[in-house]
């Protein structure tokens, strides 16, 4: 019971002060509410959005962009896989 009291005061609070802040702080209210209001995969998909600036670019410069992730990231993987099992064959054989 103590934790609904405590959500419903901190909802009260965020909305006196969204209808008593500027519009810039009304913004940035939103932007944090919409931000909780996510599941995570959604988080992470939007800091992955916002932290390499994709959220500019149109659909298909974002799919290029994602495209050249995944082979960079297989390309990766796939020669760090490689070299370790030369590793371990020359350490272990």
């Amino acid at each position: 019971m103590g934790e609904r009291n405590a959500k419903f005061t901190w909802v009260t609070l965020k909305l006196l002060y969204f209808y008593s802040a500027s519009k810039f702080d009304q913004v940035r209210l939103w932007n944090i509410q919409r931000f909780e209001s996510m599941n995570w995969v959604q988080r992470k998909i939007y800091l992955y959005n916002v932290t390499f600036g994709l959220y500019m670019l149109d659909w298909w410069e974002r799919c290029l962009f994602n495209i050249l992730v995944v082979v960079l990231m297989w390309f990766i993987c796939y020669n760090g896989v490689r070299s370790a099992n030369e590793f371990y064959k020359r350490i272990l054989w």
